[in-house]
């Protein structure tokens, strides 16, 4: 038997067409991200690690809530934990079928906020938003509003925060707005102020920013490559527009 296995010249493809017919890039973390604050106790896994956010029972109801910090990380190689590791004929070596709750007293690093001189014992967060890849916490603690990353490395379970504040004061008839961000941990950030429906006066950024598409009464800032670095923003405005 002859096999004949031939190539069209004309069907070949350019490293240009290639790049040309390849699929879109998707965020598959960021299209599963829930918020299930409330709902479920956060969980990640990864690097002969656990995490568990907060503390659940048995039946897995919510019994402590998640707060700041990494509260409940403990090692896990993949074998079964007990109080031991025992050998049985139905199932080998690896547990000895007591003692699996232990990881529901483990207790790590449970965090305060401290603001002005204020202390803010193990707030609870606003949102607990699951992704594939990393916990995202967002609190309310004071005037303050902080969003904290949770995340397993290949060297060790980490935590990152951003800090937001608010402040708003009004003088004859003028409003002052300034927005304050520390810790950003986005490339690109945008802030979008509210005007509150009266007219925009002035509109000042410590970076370099971009206006950016925002919603109806709202002005837009774009802070390219911000990442890690603290950002300020400040809107004066007058009276309401009619």
């Amino acid at each position: 038997m002859l096999l004949w296995i031939g190539c069209d010249s004309s069907l070949t493809q350019t490293g240009t067409d290639r790049k040309a017919l390849a699929p879109p890039w998707t965020d598959y973390c960021a299209m599963m991200a829930r918020d299930i604050q409330g709902v479920k106790p956060g969980f990640m896994a990864g690097n002969k690690m656990l995490y568990l956010a907060g503390e659940s029972d048995v039946e897995w109801n919510i019994v402590e809530q998640e707060t700041v910090g990494l509260t409940g990380s403990f090692f896990y190689d993949g074998r079964c934990r007990g109080m031991g590791i025992y050998p049985t004929e139905a199932t080998g070596s690896g547990h000895d079928f007591f003692g699996w709750e232990f990881y529901r007293e483990v207790a790590i690093a449970y965090g305060t906020v401290i603001i002005n001189g204020e202390r803010h014992e193990f707030p609870v967060p606003k949102e607990m938003i699951w992704r594939a890849d990393r916990l995202i916490c967002r609190y309310d603690v004071g005037d303050v509003k902080i969003e904290e990353h949770k995340f397993i490395s290949l060297k060790v379970s980490r935590t990152s925060w951003t800090q937001v504040k608010t402040a708003r004061g009004e003088t004859n008839g003028q409003v002052v707005k300034t927005v304050t961000i520390r810790g950003n941990t986005q490339e690109t950030l945008s802030i979008q102020p509210w005007l509150e429906g009266r007219e925009l006066i002035e509109k000042r950024c410590s970076l370099p920013a971009d206006a950016s598409a925002v919603p109806r009464g709202h002005v837009g800032f774009s802070c390219a490559e911000s990442r890690g670095k603290s950002v300020q923003v400040t809107v004066t405005l007058g009276s309401p527009v009619p």
